[in-house]
């Protein structure tokens, strides 16, 4: 099991470069790629796709957030207009709709309503922001603020070479716990939402 893991993490390794080396046309299938990698918390995985890609583990982790957007916000969209909203926008559209969607806890219909809204209006990343910011910023308690400024760097905890393995573990349990709690909170909001105002 441990050889078919690694095996598959090559496989997405070379999936992610050869994708974004091939262009933005292409970036799409390294975002997915790169969202299989980071999530599994490999040590040293995140940095050597970064170094592969000659860019920052960062930006690796941006292109990893846009790729796990696509997949919690594409079965909120009506039929047939979900991969249209992908190939118009870019992937920071849907990494920072993600974090946004994180931190505030909003409905994921209205993610993905806003989502289309921005192709519908041609709205930049950060008029994106700036309009979930004002509509549900007043919403997320000071806790769910500062979790999502902490949450990051524990990530990093989980790939960094150098890491102990004692505090990898201990990252990913703490990743995974919080994961769950968030992903029971949604639950128990449940998803009655309305449709989402249209962007200005």
């Amino acid at each position: 099991m441990r050889v078919s893991n690694m095996i598959n993490l090559d496989q997405l390794h070379r999936i992610a470069v050869t994708q974004y080396m091939a262009g933005s046309a292409y970036r799409w299938k390294s975002c997915l790629a790169a969202s299989c990698i980071v999530g599994r918390y490999e040590r040293g995985a995140t940095l050597a796709l970064a170094q592969d890609l000659c860019i920052s583990v960062s930006q690796v982790e941006n292109l990893a957030r846009a790729g796990w957007g696509w997949r919690t916000f594409r079965s909120y969209f009506p039929i047939g207009l979900a991969s249209e909203v992908r190939g118009r926008l870019t992937p920071t559209h849907f990494s920072a709709m993600f974090d946004l969607w994180r931190l505030y806890e909003f409905d994921p219909h209205d993610a993905a309503g806003i989502l289309a809204e921005c192709v519908e209006h041609g709205a930049s990343v950060a008029s994106m922001r700036k309009y979930v910011e004002d509509t549900y910023g007043s919403k997320a308690a000071d806790w769910e603020r500062r979790l999502s400024r902490i949450t990051p760097q524990v990530e990093l905890l989980c790939s960094d070479y150098g890491v102990p393995e004692g505090v990898r573990l201990a990252s990913i349990e703490w990743l995974t716990s919080i994961r769950n709690g968030a992903l029971q909170h949604e639950t128990n909001i449940g998803t009655g939402g309305g449709a989402a105002p249209i962007l200005e």
